[in-house]
């Protein structure tokens, strides 16, 4: 059952107990995109409103569903039934990030019907159409993909119709893979080449770089003494599933100390950029992002959900081969733009132990945080 119909539940006990009580489902029922939607979490308002159902009663067997649309439980899936031609479903949306997404649908279909489409409609206007796979049986559910579906900002209706006989759908995950800034990371690891390149950032090859490739501006093209309104940069988008203080450490080819910097921002911050002199070496080297200036390494305080770094160039011809952003420091994250702030040991505080004159107590306490900071504490005694 999914968190929204044990709510329902839950509240409905409620209306029954004080017989005051009034609750719109549909207030709770927006799904936020990115993100799951479970299909049984339709929109209330019963047939031709919330759904749409050429039969009457559950034609599942989950019996707590007692509207029109067919739910049925299979290994403890809670998944729409055998869905028929022109049925609908409706669902309340938040998209919150407009850009390129993957489908990623858990379904189960037979070998008959042959085919099975299901049009995603936002507002009653047609995004893409399903083309459901056949998975063996219909008690056998398996993901399937689809890819390259754009997806604007906002509040809608969405609307699942069915073209076609026999479909089994347990959810659908919509989950971001490129915004305007370029493809998104899910991960926390990053090869050059997977960054949107700008002005003069090319690919190179070269099969000592990890996967065969890296990016840089060449001899001929242009670079800047400043991030500060340079078009000569190369951006990585990551979804970031943990809020928290980050390091990036960073594999480049710098060839002499004349072509050996870039400038680094976080979501366009600072302006000037962290000015990161990197290794200079013939051979591909590891180090972390630092500031000529400031801290070494730079720490990004991040919040989680999408955060975009900015490679200027500021000299020509130093490549970068790929990067990882690396948890220091577990948190709430702050965004900020890497300044290193909250990056702080743990400080005990409000702990009190009280003791009878003439008792003797010991106390222990150990603890560090993600990047090795030990835990101070200081025991205060009162007087007698």
């Amino acid at each position: 059952m999914s968190r929204l119909r044990r709510l329902s539940s839950l509240l409905s006990a409620s209306i029954i107990a004080l017989g005051s009580l009034t609750l719109s489902v549909n207030a709770l029922a927006v799904i936020t995109i990115p993100g799951l939607l479970e299909v049984e979490d339709y929109n209330a308002g019963g047939e031709g409103v919330g759904y749409h159902d050429r039969s009457s009663g559950n034609g599942g067997n989950a019996m707590a569903y007692t509207d029109d649309v067919d739910i049925n439980i299979t290994s403890g899936r809670v998944h729409l039934y055998d869905m028929r031609n022109t049925e609908w479903i409706k669902y309340d949306v938040n998209i919150t990030t407009a850009g390129t997404y993957t489908l990623e649908v858990m379904q189960a279909r037979g070998a008959t019907p042959a085919t099975m489409n299901v049009r995603v409609e936002l507002d009653g206007q047609q995004v893409t159409s399903l083309a459901l796979e056949e998975t063996g049986s219909w008690a056998t559910f398996a993901q399937a993909d689809y890819a390259n579906i754009d997806l604007p900002p906002g509040s809608y209706t969405l609307r699942l119709y069915f073209d076609g006989n026999g479909a089994d759908i347990d959810w659908i995950n919509f989950k971001l893979t490129a915004t305007a800034a370029g493809p998104v990371i899910d991960g926390l690891v990053a090869e050059g080449e997977d960054g949107q390149l700008n002005g003069s950032f090319v690919v190179g090859n070269d099969s000592n770089a990890s996967g065969g490739q890296y990016v840089h501006v060449p001899s001929s093209g242009s670079s800047y003494a400043s991030a500060l309104n340079s078009d000569q940069h190369v951006d990585y988008t990551f979804n970031l599933a943990q809020a928290g203080d980050y390091k990036i450490v960073a594999t480049t080819q710098s060839p002499s100390s004349s072509n050996n910097s870039f400038y680094v921002t976080l979501d366009g911050l600072p302006t000037a950029g962290h000015l990161w002199d990197t290794i200079v070496s013939a051979n591909y080297e590891v180090d972390e992002v630092a500031n000529r200036t400031g801290d070494d390494p730079v720490i990004f305080a991040l919040t989680s959900g999408l955060h975009t770094f900015g490679f200027y160039a500021r000299d020509r011809q130093t490549r970068l081969d790929k990067f990882e952003l690396v948890l220091v420091g577990v948190g709430s994250g702050s965004s900020g733009s890497g300044n290193g702030s909250s990056n702080t040991a743990p400080t005990a505080s409000g702990a009190s132990i009280n003791v009878n004159p003439g008792q003797s107590i010991s106390s222990l306490l150990t603890a560090s945080d993600a990047d090795g900071d030990n835990l101070t504490y200081n025991l205060v005694t009162p007087p007698s």
